[in-house]
C-alpha cells in the first residue's frame, strides 16, 4: 500500500464494514473494489488511520499499520489492525481492553501523532451526558488508560457532545487538535499539548463566522501545517482554517464548499484527510452514494475541485457512514531552536485560546458561564506568565 493512496472505510445500512482505496497512476485516479472487513457488527460509526509501525521512527519510508476502530449498536468499541494488505487481525473489544466503566460508546475518531495512535471517543454516561474520552497507544504498542478530556480541569465540558474528530501536528511540539460538536449545534476546538496539557474548548463560531443553522458533523486534517475544519450543517458543507502562525488565527468566515465543488445532494457523514499537502474530502449523501473532492492551495488548480462519485467495484450497497485516511504526518523540527520554538508555539496556542475565551465572555450574560470563562482565562494567563519566564531564561526573541 503506497503512502500516497487514499484509504476509505464505509458502513452500509445493514451495519457491515467495507474498505477501498484510491490510487493514482500518472494523472489517472481509480478506486479499488470494495472488500468486506468482517467484524462483530452491526457497526454504527467507524474510523480508520495509518500509523508508522513501532520502532520505525526516523525511517523515510516506514512500514505502516492500518487501524480501524468501530462502534457497534450495543455501544461497544472495537479495534482491528492490518500490516499486510487484505489481512486483518480479529477485532477486539477495545473498551474492555482499556478498562473502566465509562458507559455506551457513540462515536470514535483516531489520529497518528509522531508514531503514536491517539483515540478520541464519545461515550454516553449513566447521567445521560456525552463526554469525550482520550487514550494513546505509544510507539511500543502500549495503551494508556482512558481520560475524560471534558473534565473541568482539562478541556472543560461546554455541552453534551454528539460528534468529534482529531488530528495531529508534529512540529517542535506534539499537538493533538480536537474538534467536537455539542447537541446545540455549536463547534468547539481544543488542543492536547504540554502547557497546559489541554487547552479549554473555544467556540469556533465565535472565531470564524458565516455558519447558517446548527452543525451536525465535523472532520479535520492538517495538510501543510494548516488546520482545515470541514463541517456539515443541514446537509450543506462548510470549511474554515486555523493558521500555524504565532499566535494562530482563524479564517474570518467559513466558506461554502458546495459553491465551489458542486451540489450532489444533502450530506450525512463526512471525512477529510491529507495527501501530499492537499486536503481530500469525502462524504455520503442521503441516497447512500459516496462523493470525493479535494482542495489545493498551490498552482493553477487551487481551490475546491468538482465532486466526483466514488465508483469502486463490487458495490456493497448504499453507504450509511464513511471515513478516510491519508498520509501519516511526517513533519518535525526543521532546525528550530530546541528551547525557544516549543515555548513560542505553546505561548501562541495559549494566547489564541485566551482570545477565544475573551470573545465568548463578551457575548454572554450567563453568570455561571462568565465565572467559568474567567477561571479559564486566569489559568491561561498564569500559563503564559510561566512561558514568558522560560523565554527570558533562554533569551528567546520576541
Amino acid at each position: 500500500m503506497a503512502i500516497s493512496d487514499l484509504h476509505m472505510c464505509g458502513v452500509t445500512q445493514d451495519g457491515r464494514l467495507w474498505h477501498t482505496l484510491r490510487s493514482v497512476q500518472g494523472t489517472v485516479a481509480s478506486w479499488s473494489p470494495w472488500e468486506q472487513v468482517k467484524g462483530p457488527g452491526p457497526f454504527i460509526n467507524i474510523d480508520c488511520v495509518r500509523v508508522a509501525q513501532p520502532g520505525s521512527q526516523g525511517n523515510d519510508n516506514p512500514p505502516l499499520e492500518f487501524h480501524i476502530l468501530g462502534v457497534t449498536q450495543d455501544g461497544k468499541l472495537w479495534h482491528t489492525v492490518s500490516t499486510v494488505a487484505h489481512q486483518w487481525h480479529s477485532f477486539e473489544d477495545f473498551g474492555a481492553r482499556i478498562g473502566g466503566n465509562w458507559g455506551a460508546f457513540q462515536r470514535v475518531r483516531a489520529a497518528q501523532l509522531h508514531g503514536k495512535l491517539h483515540v478520541c471517543a464519545i461515550v454516553l454516561t449513566a447521567q445521560g451526558q456525552r463526554h469525550i474520552l482520550h487514550t494513546v497507544r505509544d510507539t511500543n504498542g502500549k495503551w494508556s488508560s482512558f481520560e475524560d478530556a471534558t473534565r473541568p480541569e482539562l478541556a472543560s465540558f461546554p455541552g453534551s457532545f454528539v460528534n468529534v474528530d482529531c488530528t495531529g501536528l508534529w512540529d517542535s511540539t506534539e499537538e493533538l487538535h480536537v474538534c467536537g460538536v455539542t447537541d446545540d449545534g455549536k463547534l468547539w476546538h481544543t488542543i492536547n499539548c504540554d502547557n497546559p496539557p489541554w487547552l479549554p474548548f473555544i467556540n469556533v463560531q465565535v472565531m470564524s463566522s458565516n455558519i447558517p443553522g446548527s452543525i451536525s458533523t465535523v472532520s479535520i486534517a492538517i495538510p501543510s501545517e494548516l488546520l482545515h475544519v470541514c463541517v456539515q450543517a443541514h446537509g450543506d458543507l462548510w470549511h474554515t482554517t486555523r493558521s500555524s502562525d504565532i499566535p494562530p488565527s482563524w479564517q474570518p468566515a467559513f466558506d461554502a464548499i458546495k459553491n465551489k465543488a458542486g451540489n450532489p445532494g444533502a450530506f450525512g457523514s463526512i471525512s477529510c484527510a491529507d495527501i501530499g499537502g492537499e486536503l481530500h474530502l469525502c462524504g455520503n449523501t442521503g441516497d447512500g452514494k459516496v462523493w470525493h473532492t479535494r482542495f489545493s492551495s498551490a498552482g493553477n488548480a487551487s481551490g475546491w475541485q468538482p465532486f466526483e462519485s466514488v465508483k469502486a467495484g463490487n458495490n456493497p450497497g448504499p453507504m450509511y457512514h464513511i471515513s478516510i485516511t491519508g498520509e501519516p504526518p511526517t513533519t518535525g523540527p526543521q532546525g528550530e531552536d530546541p528551547h525557544c520554538a516549543p515555548i513560542q508555539i505553546q505561548m501562541g496556542n495559549d494566547i489564541s485560546a485566551m482570545q477565544g475565551l475573551q470573545s465568548q465572555l463578551a457575548s454572554t450574560t450567563n453568570t455561571a458561564t462568565i465565572n467559568q470563562l474567567n477561571v479559564q482565562i486566569a489559568g491561561l494567563q498564569q500559563a503564559i506568565a510561566v512561558l514568558q519566564q522560560q523565554a527570558q531564561q533562554y533569551n528567546c526573541p520576541g
